[in-house]
């Protein structure tokens, strides 16, 4: 597992890999992710209530 966390508008939908995080009221959200054997690609979107998007993509590998 890996935990994913940052910091984005309190308002604002994020998404990793098409799952929603859950943001605080200041903004800050976290999310475990299950790591498959191999290349993991992890998509990170954030979209505030004006529907600006942000994207960044990251990869793990992983190898038990």
């Amino acid at each position: 597992q890996v935990t994913i966390s940052g910091t984005t508008e309190s308002e604002a939908k994020v998404t990793i890999n098409d799952f929603r995080a859950i943001v605080d009221s200041e903004g800050e959200f976290s999310y475990t992710f299950v790591l498959s054997n191999g290349e993991n690609k992890i998509q990170i979107k954030s979209r505030d209530l004006a529907g600006n998007e942000t994207q960044n993509e990251r990869t793990v590998i992983f190898s038990p």
